[in-house]
């Protein structure tokens, strides 16, 4: 069973609001920096992607990772900030809080230390950890919201390419293994599996569509030749590419 060795250490916790059209710059923290957006949306860039952000939402960033943040309305936000030892498993992302369980984590927070009673240290420690607890067990099932969009963008914008699974699980934060676990449970398939469903969905386009060779639309589907095409084609259809053309009323 898994479990934080560590408690984290508080850094500082503080509500601002930005006004429309405004941006922050770009920066990074030694630390991790949770932003809650209590009101406004907008999207903030980041090397690890760019995610949009509405009210309700929470964009958490890993220590050292350089971002932005853009502001489409006037926002409102809650920004926490902590460190901890050794690294959380909780990737920079968009995150949703569900019925407003980490808000009221904040708000504890804020109250412990407005209050300063005694213990407030050990007190505010104990409510970081139940907060990166409720991410912890969001990315377990699923984790950064936006991390994957932007996987499955990437592959229908580069299907036609070489692509690298590990950039893949790079843009998501996660480790190989547990981005192709991941992504599986979220898609039902493998990631090359699913780049190969994509070349084949836009390869069935072209065979209805055009009078590309067969030789040309391999190629361009990503596919290093005309065999491998073939063969995948004929697993996934059940026709060959010329059979599949056929049937739609063009001939080869």
């Amino acid at each position: 069973m898994s479990e934080l060795k560590i408690l984290p250490e508080f850094q500082y916790l503080y509500f601002y609001k930005l006004e429309s059209g405004t941006s922050v710059g770009i920066h990074m923290h030694n630390c991790y920096e949770l932003v809650y957006y209590l009101d406004g949306t907008g999207e903030t860039p980041s090397e690890r992607g760019t995610f949009k952000y509405k009210p309700g939402k929470i964009m958490l960033y890993e220590p050292f990772v350089k971002h932005d943040e853009h502001h489409f309305s006037n926002v409102a936000v809650c920004c926490l900030t902590f460190s901890h030892r050794p690294p959380i498993n909780v990737p920079t992302g968009i995150y949703h809080d569900n019925g407003g369980v980490i808000l009221g984590l904040l708000m504890a927070i804020r109250d412990e230390q407005a209050q300063g009673a005694e213990y407030c240290g050990d007190m505010t420690r104990a409510l970081i950890s139940q907060i990166i607890v409720k991410l912890l067990r969001h990315s377990e099932h699923g984790g950064a919201e936006d991390s994957f969009l932007s996987v499955y963008k990437y592959i229908n914008d580069h299907f036609n390419t070489d692509i690298d699974i590990e950039k893949l699980a790079k843009i998501t934060s996660y480790s190989y293994g547990r981005f192709r676990h991941l992504f599986k449970a979220k898609t039902g398939v493998s990631p090359m599996q699913y780049i190969i469903d994509v070349r084949l969905k836009y390869a069935k386009t072209l065979l209805a569509g055009s009078t590309l060779s067969i030789s040309n639309i391999a190629t361009g589907c990503g596919f290093s030749d005309i065999s491998q095409f073939s063969v995948s084609f004929k697993k996934s259809n059940n026709l060959t590419p010329s059979e599949y053309r056929r049937q739609k009323g063009l001939v080869q």
